[in-house]
């Protein structure tokens, strides 16, 4: 219930923080003040404006929690039987006391390596928040999709849910969408 009301409050500021840094694809203006956004929010999409891409935030925010601490506790089960399985008897006393130091560490940061591990079955409902927020704008780079849902669909059928996720193993475009990106850019 937290989550939700904090995500509520700063929402709109939110959105004016994507559109801002939206607004550089097209080289557009309307973003760059606080007061020119809630201007241009106001004038053409009403106070609705500010609560585009909410829906899937308030999604993608429940059920990271939700993940997260399953996540968590599952690896904080699994250092407790790496604990019960440990023949201690075995080990020197240098290295028994390493081997319980690093179990404490995995216990004490397990919310840490789940959210590291699971972030990327969350991130599409990220990014569909983070697209939609445009949704509505006279912005170039904005979406025509009205409906959160659609949105997510898109990205899954084109493959580019995931774009912008990649920590430890980066990923390669479409030769299509990185020629595209290429002449976008003006490379």
């Amino acid at each position: 219930m937290r989550e939700t009301v904090c995500l509520l409050l700063a929402h709109p500021f939110y959105v004016w923080a994507i559109r801002s840094m939206g607004q550089l694809a097209g080289k557009e203006n309307a973003y760059d003040t606080l007061l020119s956004s809630f201007k241009e929010i106001v004038e053409n999409e009403g106070w609705s404006g500010f609560f585009k891409g909410l829906t899937a935030k308030i999604i993608f925010g429940i059920s990271s929690i939700w993940i997260y601490e399953i996540g968590s506790q599952l690896v904080r089960k699994a250092v407790a039987v790496a604990r019960e399985n440990t023949d201690s008897s075995e080990l020197d006393n240098e290295s028994r006391q390493a081997w319980d130091n690093n179990l404490q560490i995995f216990e004490a940061q397990s919310q840490l390596i789940a959210k590291t591990c699971l972030s990327s079955f969350v991130y599409p409902l990220n990014l569909t928040s983070i697209v939609m927020t445009t949704s509505g704008s006279r912005l170039v780079c904005a979406t025509e999709q009205k409906n959160w849902y659609d949105q997510y669909r898109q990205l899954k059928l084109a493959k580019q849910a995931q774009r912008g996720s990649a920590i430890f193993f980066g990923r390669s475009l479409p030769k299509g969408v990185a020629a595209f990106s290429d002449l976008a850019l003006g490379l």
